[in-house]
């Protein structure tokens, strides 16, 4: 099941070479109830993901230049690398407080290159995004310092587009509150969001969809 989840994250990441506007991004996952599995951290430039598994162990990649998905932590051989081992003592995730730690490599015979890779989490707490994908199109999602939700999209170039609450980013213009309501509670991964609505707060008819 993880195989093909993370398959259809690398073809979503691989696609969207056109680009979109801001009210078209948000129309097109407005209104919608999403169950997000992944959580998504960049830490010092690097980014990473994790998923919990069925056992209640956890699984974690390192997204590489190539836009590849490397396992680096308890995960099947994936995307031309091999099999990565449970090559940390321990990963806790505190759902409330939005954070993951990471206990410390626990395997001196791995690869120098997994190594650095966890090298970048081992003995740290960071905080956390949730990714997620709707209507073939992928999104994070993170609670800025105003203790509100940021919406962003993943377009092309390998750039995070802001859709809802956000600042100008990679060369996108800053998003507004696009969405006339936002309920995420992270205890149970979910995402509500409400319609879309333009600068005066007024709703905007649907647009027509991206796929």
């Amino acid at each position: 099941m993880n195989f093909i989840k993370l398959s259809i994250i690398t073809i979503l990441l691989s696609i969207g070479l056109k680009s979109y506007t801001t009210m078209e991004l948000a129309s097109n996952i407005s209104t919608l109830d999403i169950n997000m599995q992944y959580y998504f951290f960049v830490e010092d430039k690097k980014a990473f993901l994790i998923r919990e598994r069925n056992n209640k162990t956890y699984s974690l990649w390192y997204y590489t230049s190539d836009r590849k998905w490397q396992p680096i932590h308890n995960a099947s051989a994936f995307d031309g690398f091999g099999e990565a081992m449970a090559n940390l003592s321990n990963i806790l995730v505190n759902k409330t407080s939005e954070q993951i730690t990471f206990g410390n490599i626990n395997n001196n015979n791995i690869d120098n290159n997994i190594k650095d890779l966890l090298s970048n989490v081992a003995n740290k707490t960071v905080k956390i995004g949730w990714y997620f994908w709707a209507n073939q199109r992928a999104f994070l999602i993170k609670r800025n310092p105003n203790n509100e939700i940021s919406i962003w999209h993943y377009a092309s170039g390998r750039k995070w587009q802001p859709v809802h609450n956000a600042s100008a980013f990679d060369g996108f213009p800053k998003a507004g509150k696009t969405f006339d309501n936002v309920v995420f509670i992270p205890s149970s991964n979910t995402l509500s969001l409400g319609s879309v609505i333009n600068e005066n707060g007024m709703k905007m008819p649907p647009m027509p969809s991206l796929y």
